[in-house]
């Protein structure tokens, strides 16, 4: 059985302070080559996306600016 957690992180934009809380889902059973990560949801006036195999990308929907977590 899979060990799947749920996560809310608390984000920030660093050009016009924007905040905002990214869910995700992070399935790391112990037979998984990498961890499959998410994007379950997003919170206020950002964006995200998956943007590898543990990051993710967050978009500033007031200001554009872009940065991966």
């Amino acid at each position: 059985m899979a060990a799947k957690e749920t996560v809310r992180n608390h984000v920030k934009c660093e050009k016009c302070e924007n905040e905002g809380i990214v869910v995700t889902r992070e399935n790391d059973h112990m037979y998984m080559r990498t961890v499959d990560l998410q994007v379950k949801g997003v919170e206020g006036n950002l964006d995200a996306e998956k943007a590898g195999d543990s990051d993710f990308k967050v978009t500033c929907k007031a200001c554009g600016h872009q940065w991966v977590m």
